[in-house]
Protein backbone atom coordinates (compact mmCIF):
# COMPACT_ATOMS: atom_id res chain seq x y z
CA UNK A 1 0.00 0.00 0.00
CA UNK A 2 1.46 3.34 -1.03
CA UNK A 3 1.16 6.55 0.91
CA UNK A 4 -0.54 9.55 -0.65
CA UNK A 5 1.86 12.34 -1.47
CA UNK A 6 0.66 15.63 -0.10
CA UNK A 7 1.97 19.14 -0.48
CA UNK A 8 1.11 22.62 0.71
CA UNK A 9 -0.19 24.98 -1.95
CA UNK A 10 -0.10 28.77 -1.64
CA UNK A 11 -3.25 30.50 -2.88
CA UNK A 12 -1.65 33.94 -3.09
CA UNK A 13 -2.64 34.49 -6.74
CA UNK A 14 -6.31 33.84 -5.94
CA UNK A 15 -6.24 36.10 -2.88
CA UNK A 16 -4.63 38.91 -4.87
CA UNK A 17 -7.33 38.66 -7.55
CA UNK A 18 -10.08 38.69 -4.92
CA UNK A 19 -8.60 41.83 -3.36
CA UNK A 20 -7.83 43.31 -6.81
CA UNK A 21 -4.24 44.06 -5.86
CA UNK A 22 -1.25 43.91 -8.19
CA UNK A 23 2.08 42.33 -7.41
CA UNK A 24 3.70 45.77 -7.41
CA UNK A 25 1.15 47.08 -4.92
CA UNK A 26 1.56 44.02 -2.69
CA UNK A 27 5.33 44.53 -2.80
CA UNK A 28 4.95 48.22 -1.92
CA UNK A 29 2.56 47.58 0.98
CA UNK A 30 4.39 44.58 2.48
CA UNK A 31 8.03 45.33 1.69
CA UNK A 32 8.35 41.75 0.40
CA UNK A 33 10.67 41.44 -2.60
CA UNK A 34 8.93 40.99 -5.96
CA UNK A 35 10.83 37.76 -6.69
CA UNK A 36 9.55 36.22 -3.44
CA UNK A 37 5.98 37.24 -4.25
CA UNK A 38 6.35 35.83 -7.77
CA UNK A 39 7.58 32.49 -6.44
CA UNK A 40 4.66 32.24 -4.02
CA UNK A 41 2.14 33.27 -6.70
CA UNK A 42 3.46 30.65 -9.11
CA UNK A 43 3.77 27.92 -6.50
CA UNK A 44 7.47 27.37 -7.10
CA UNK A 45 8.63 28.13 -3.57
CA UNK A 46 9.19 25.38 -1.01
CA UNK A 47 8.93 27.60 2.06
CA UNK A 48 7.40 30.74 3.48
CA UNK A 49 8.60 32.76 6.46
CA UNK A 50 6.11 33.64 9.17
CA UNK A 51 6.81 37.34 8.65
CA UNK A 52 6.08 37.00 4.92
CA UNK A 53 2.86 35.11 5.60
CA UNK A 54 1.84 37.74 8.14
CA UNK A 55 2.49 40.49 5.57
CA UNK A 56 0.31 38.77 2.98
CA UNK A 57 -2.45 38.13 5.52
CA UNK A 58 -2.42 41.71 6.77
CA UNK A 59 -2.60 43.37 3.36
CA UNK A 60 -5.01 40.85 1.81
CA UNK A 61 -7.23 40.58 4.90
CA UNK A 62 -6.79 36.79 5.02
CA UNK A 63 -5.78 34.15 7.55
CA UNK A 64 -2.93 31.66 7.02
CA UNK A 65 -5.60 28.99 6.41
CA UNK A 66 -7.00 31.09 3.57
CA UNK A 67 -3.61 31.27 1.84
CA UNK A 68 -2.17 27.80 2.51
CA UNK A 69 -3.97 24.53 1.77
CA UNK A 70 -2.92 20.89 1.70
CA UNK A 71 -3.48 19.12 -1.63
CA UNK A 72 -2.74 15.74 -3.17
CA UNK A 73 0.48 15.90 -5.17
CA UNK A 74 -0.02 14.62 -8.70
Amino acid sequence: MSKKKMKIKCLLEKAMKEKNISQAELERRTGIHHITIKKHREGISNRIDYSTLLGYCTVLDKTPGDLLVIVDEK
